[in-house]
């Protein structure tokens, strides 16, 4: 066996203990998903709860903006030509 052979060896046991670490890093911390109870529209500034019936907690998931803003958001837009 040469060093070269060694080399690669240690690369390799470095990459799988690099992969263990960060598998575990991500399961100490939730399985790498944040979870949130409740989230605050950035515009008006309301919270809603996860689940909310409204779809207001996933449109702020996503847009960081509840419902109503958003469509606030769409109609000055499109008012404007913007969009």
């Amino acid at each position: 066996m040469g060093s070269s052979s060694n080399l690669k060896l240690y690369v390799i046991i470095f990459v799988i203990v690099l992969i263990v670490v960060i598998i575990c890093a991500g399961l100490a911390s939730g399985g790498g998903s944040e979870t949130h109870k409740s989230l605050t529209c950035k515009v008006c500034g309301r919270t809603f709860e996860a689940g909310d019936p409204g779809g207001n907690f996933r449109s702020i998931v996503t847009t960081n903006m509840c419902k109503q803003c958003y469509k606030n958001f769409e109609y000055a837009m499109k008012a404007t030509g913007r969009w």
